[in-house]
């Protein structure tokens, strides 16, 4: 059966023992809009930690007829890209020693022709594994536990447990669909803001 949205909120209010919903898009109990209330922005915030294998994407930038301003110290970025529409973060640049920053809803580069693998707003949890689909009503889980409950204590709990067991365990899961993916966030950060090269995941 394909996992919805309504089953992954379930479990999470599931979780804190509060009343589940039957459409999460038509109900009007207080679960369910509290869960509405937190839905898209966890979404959001739980596809940015990883590459996750069912939201990657490769595309080739769209240059857009505009110039940089100004350039800062050491820097020489001459061309503006458009930032895909459903872009969430970028992991890897097709080129890995193009200089390029996010600005807006722009990517500024000192190179011509620039891809990127990124990881895009996939609103579709059909698609989801069923490792994240846990992972994410699990962090769900902790964003309804104190406008349901009113318990910061309870709260707490949920959160460590979403940081510090269901993430790594699911990021691991998720690790093991291909090549190893070795790089860290702290390596994506520097190369970001003109740091090390990077390295393209596969």
């Amino acid at each position: 059966m394909a996992t919805t949205k309504t089953a992954i909120i379930n479990r999470a209010l599931t979780k804190i023992g509060s009343r589940q919903v039957t459409n999460i898009d038509s109900d009007n109990t207080i679960e369910a809009r509290a869960a509405l209330n937190v839905y898209d922005m966890a979404l959001e915030n739980i596809l940015s930690e990883t590459l996750w294998t069912f939201a990657k994407k490769r595309a080739l930038l769209a240059t857009l007829d505009e110039e940089v301003a100004f350039n800062s110290q050491k820097e020489s970025l001459n061309i503006v890209y458009q930032k895909p529409v459903d872009c969430v973060r970028i992991f890897a640049v097709s080129d890995v020693g193009a200089d390029w920053y996010e600005e807006e809803d722009r990517i500024l580069s000192d190179t011509a022709g620039l891809g990127i693998i990124y990881t895009f707003l996939n609103t579709n949890p059909a698609t989801y594994r069923s490792y994240f689909a846990t992972c994410f009503s699990d962090l769900l889980a902790a964003e309804l536990c104190y406008p349901l409950l009113n318990s910061g204590t309870k709260t707490e709990e949920l959160f460590n447990i979403y940081q510090r067991i269901s993430l790594p365990k699911a990021k691991a899961a998720n690790a093991q669909t291909g090549k190893a993916q070795e790089v860290n966030d702290s390596y994506w950060e520097n190369a970001k803001y003109g740091g090390p090269n990077i390295k393209e995941l596969s």
